[in-house]
């Protein structure tokens, strides 16, 4: 039969174009290595304030520059009653301004830790308390020479068998107090002064030391 006829050949795909190559990105330059920094000089510390001060900043709450008998009062250190807070503000009011500023708050704040401190040492069995020879320890450690019965009767005073810090304080403080005026009557140190009537009052009163 009749041969059948040859297909023709498919034209050739003409060659795609080489894609041109991309030009080479330049070599980012090296980071030169940070040297170290200099260090920022360092502050200089602030001076810490002494805890009088910072306690005084803290219980001077209308900015006045004195603390006031209420202001005082809020001080929870030894939890003092009104009291207490009256005499230590008398024996450390100086100027009789019947506030304390910040040299008076910083004596008194010192003076109450020491006798705080003291109560503290004394108080063996840490109940709050000093019984009558606890007491009269403390006072002839205080230096105020004193008999075991006068301690007693000052225990008694306040109506208890045993004397508690707020107590004590109150009681030190006029201890204190009356032994300083005593001192600088007694000129000769033979422990005996010689007192007028006005003078005796004017002392328990303190209308004048």
């Amino acid at each position: 039969g009749p041969q059948d006829p040859k297909e023709p050949k498919q034209p050739k795909q003409p060659k795609q174009p080489k894609q041109p190559k991309q030009p080479m990105q330049p070599k980012q330059p090296m980071q030169p290595k940070a040297r170290n920094q200099p260090k920022h000089p360092k502050q200089p510390n602030q001076p810490k304030q002494p805890p009088a001060a910072l306690l005084f900043s803290a219980v001077d709450r209308d900015k006045s520059g004195e603390v006031d008998l209420e202001e005082l009062c809020t001080v929870t250190l030894y939890k003092f009653s009104l009291e207490a807070c009256m005499l230590v503000l008398q024996m450390f009011d100086k100027d009789r301004s019947g506030q304390a500023n910040p040299k008076e708050f910083g004596a008194m704040f010192k003076t109450v830790n020491v006798w705080g401190n003291k109560f503290n040492s004394l108080d063996r069995d840490g109940s709050g308390f000093l019984d009558m020879q606890e007491f009269s320890q403390g006072l002839i450690q205080m230096g105020f020479r004193l008999s075991q019965t006068f301690a007693k009767n000052l225990i008694t005073l306040f109506g208890q068998k045993k004397m508690t810090l707020d107590n004590a304080i109150v009681t030190i403080f006029q201890i204190s107090r009356f032994t300083d005026s005593f001192q600088r009557r007694d000129k000769g140190m033979r422990g005996l002064v010689t007192l007028t009537y006005e003078d005796f009052i004017g002392l328990a009163m303190r209308a004048h030391s």
